[in-house]
């Protein structure tokens, strides 16, 4: 069974964050796995915030954590191991194809979860009712669960959306990647 063809306006949210990443010169690797839930993220948070998907694609409750398969077909990702891999720069083509709110939501989620490893990341992703009710009570060594809700991501993100309306949205999404941190802490 071979996935979706992923939507233009996936392949420029996916190059915008490479791009923009890259231009930053973060330390940790850029996985396509890290890829995938920050492009999660920011469309969690874009249906929260302006009721408007990024792109059409949906997410599936991978063991790691929430994937795109559609991404990961186009960036020739799809063999075992491979999703582990660094993203390659030039994978998605451009982004000149983003609207402002797009993008904004884009760097917000960048600077918010940017920093934090794959493994943070697939943590925290783990740990949220999207991804535990797509992988409904699935084994962890089956590797790929049910599609992600979009319904479920949006009212997930509600409350950290409005968790405190004396913080700005960005201080809110910080607040929420930092609970990776919080959780990982705690286990030890």
């Amino acid at each position: 069974m071979s996935a979706p063809t992923a939507s233009s306006a996936l392949l420029a949210c996916a190059s915008f964050l490479v791009r923009e990443r890259d231009l930053a010169r973060a330390d940790a690797p850029f996985t396509h796995v890290k890829l995938g839930i920050l492009l999660y993220y920011a469309q969690s948070w874009h249906l929260a915030i302006h009721a408007a998907k990024l792109f059409q694609d949906r997410f599936r409750a991978y063991w790691a954590g929430p994937i795109l398969p559609s991404l990961l077909e186009s960036a020739g990702a799809m063999s075992e191991g491979a999703e582990w891999s660094p993203v390659r720069r030039d994978s998605f083509g451009g982004d000149d194809a983003i609207d402002e709110a797009s993008r904004s939501t884009l760097w917000q989620i960048l600077n918010s979860y940017g920093e934090l490893g794959s493994g943070r990341l697939c943590d925290l992703a783990r740990r949220e009712a999207p991804w535990r009710e797509a992988r409904n009570g699935l084994p962890p060594c089956t590797p790929l669960g049910g599609q992600i809700s979009e319904a479920s991501m949006a009212t997930a993100i509600e409350i950290w959306k409005n968790d405190d309306g004396e913080l700005s949205l960005v201080e809110r999404m910080e607040r929420h990647a930092r609970t990776a941190f919080v959780a990982k802490e705690s286990k030890r």
